[in-house]
């Protein structure tokens, strides 16, 4: 009577225990890589979240990168950097759509839209016909103010 009272103390055991593990167990798989609200430090407060890389360039360094698009082609050149006025949000301006020099459209570009990979800037989040429906740059209005060649602007690194 004994053998068969602990063999069902077990099973009872046994699954309390299954279901007990069943409550505390994730659902679905387990991300292979940490969530975006970890930082490097560990922390999971949800405020704290990993920003990519940055790169800080002179602007006079800008000017000699070559501005590709996100497939390596070439599609303008970096006239000038500048910041909003109201915002102080910083811009690259781009010349592009030009042939041998001549023509082509000026426009403002935000910072957050373009990327450093090596001696390229790369245009990201945004292809050539996006950059057709930007208005064209001018600041007759001073809504920008020109920075100089020895000023700094945070572009990501790819």
């Amino acid at each position: 009577m004994t053998k068969p009272l602990l063999a069902l103390a077990s099973v009872l055991m046994a699954a309390m225990v299954a279901r007990a593990m069943a409550q505390t167990a994730p659902s679905g798989p387990v991300p292979a890589s940490p969530p975006s609200s970890v930082t490097a430090t560990g922390s999971t407060t949800p405020r704290a979240t990993l920003k990519p890389a940055q790169r800080l360039l002179k602007v006079e360094e800008l000017w000699d990168m070559d501005l590709v698009g996100p497939k390596g082609r070439t599609i303008g050149e970096i006239m000038d950097a500048v910041e909003s006025t109201a915002d102080l949000r910083q811009f690259v301006v781009i010349k592009y759509g030009s042939f041998l020099g001549i023509g082509g459209k000026e426009v403002a570009v935000p910072t957050a839209n373009l990327a450093v990979d090596g001696g390229k800037v790369v245009l990201r989040n945004m292809d050539v016909a996006q950059l057709a429906t930007l208005a064209e740059y001018n600041n007759d209005q001073h809504m920008y103010r020109e920075l100089d060649e020895t000023q700094r602007v945070s572009l990501a690194q790819q």
